[in-house]
């Protein structure tokens, strides 16, 4: 009977876990090869967007030229990107 409780809860656990990758469309997810050869490139057409906060820039560093646009701001900033470049979010 304890095993089957367990199994039980496991399994209601796992139902409420949320899905490991959602797509968006129009998006794509690139590898960190990708990623390096278009910082290799220096490619004026991309567009390097930071959504990670102050501190978590600081601590961890990002692309040289990046874009800082928090994700709490990011619907209401939207305009300060430019539509027709490449536009990789870190």
């Amino acid at each position: 009977m304890k095993h089957l409780a367990l199994l039980t809860a496991c399994a209601a656990l796992l139902a409420c876990a949320p899905p490991a990758k959602q797509e968006v469309a129009g998006t794509k997810q690139l590898s960190t090869d990708e990623l390096q050869e278009l910082l290799a490139k220096g490619d004026d057409s991309i567009v390097f967007l930071d959504v990670r906060d102050r501190k978590e820039i600081e601590t961890l560093g990002t692309v040289e030229g990046h874009v800082h646009i928090p994700l709490a701001e990011l619907e209401g900033r939207l305009n300060e990107l430019h539509r027709e470049k490449l536009i990789v979010t870190i």
